[in-house]
């Protein structure tokens, strides 16, 4: 009975007589199995659970309340103390066809070298180029994990921009 609730490799030692545990490939089964639930084991070990940064983490705002905060709040590229700074994470020359008025160009690749920007900034919010833009939603998750309390990203981008009727601004 006990032998029933026994996991399937310790059931095939205790099923294998005892000349045939010594015999090479018996052996060889066994290595390959422990070497398996060692990696396994690992695996789950470093991966954990998982509390970074996720799509849960991410807070949207549409264009009303985007424009509202770039209105209210003081606004500026490099952001004095509690400014509200729109950051446009797509490369320059996407960026140059067309951009939110005020908008800081800052590419996700170079966010690594040039987060100091934002150092001084209340509210971040992140516009890319469209609905589910990944660049978008990279940088906003790139922006939390770097420490970034209030970062927010504009829901449909640049296109929900347009949509309602915004105008946009073109060049660098």
């Amino acid at each position: 009975m006990l032998k029933a609730k026994l996991p399937a490799y310790v059931k095939l030692l205790l099923d294998t007589p005892y000349n045939e545990r010594e015999s090479g490939v018996f052996c060889q089964l066994m290595l390959r199995l422990i070497v398996l639930l060692t990696g396994l084991t690992t695996a789950l070990f470093l991966s954990g659970c998982n509390t970074g940064i996720s799509d849960k983490n991410i807070v949207f705002v549409g264009s009303d309340e985007t424009e509202r905060l770039l209105q209210q709040g003081d606004t500026s590229i490099f952001g004095t103390d509690g400014a509200t700074v729109l950051v446009d994470p797509r490369v320059p020359w996407q960026f140059s066809q067309g951009h939110i008025p005020g908008a800081m160009n800052l590419p996700l690749e170079s966010l690594f070298f040039d987060a100091w920007k934002l150092d001084n900034a209340g509210i971040i919010i992140v516009s890319g180029q469209t609905w589910n833009d990944s660049v978008a939603i990279a940088m906003s998750k790139d922006l939390l994990k770097k420490g970034f309390k209030d970062v927010r990203t504009l829901k449909g981008g640049l296109t929900s921009w347009t949509d309602s009727g915004r105008e946009i601004e073109k060049g660098l």
